[in-house]
């Protein structure tokens, strides 16, 4: 009986911190982006050109600013 008891409180342990109880909509999987800057690939002629914090600001009169970290 003890042993049936510690292994049925093993598998609940297991089970309740191993966080599958999330299922398929775990906030991990969720990508958020946290800052202003955006990302993007340019694979054109076979060129492999990654853009990284790229930020467009609008200007008073309208036109855009373009600024890179």
């Amino acid at each position: 009986m003890r042993r049936a008891l510690t292994a049925l409180l093993i598998a609940t342990l297991t089970i309740s911190l191993s966080g599958c109880g999330a299922g398929l909509n775990a906030e991990t999987r969720k990508l958020k982006q946290v800052t202003d800057g955006v990302e993007a690939t340019v694979n054109t002629d076979g060129n492999n050109i990654k853009v990284v914090n790229l930020l467009v600001v609008e200007t008073a009169e309208g036109a855009g600013q373009l600024t890179v970290k």
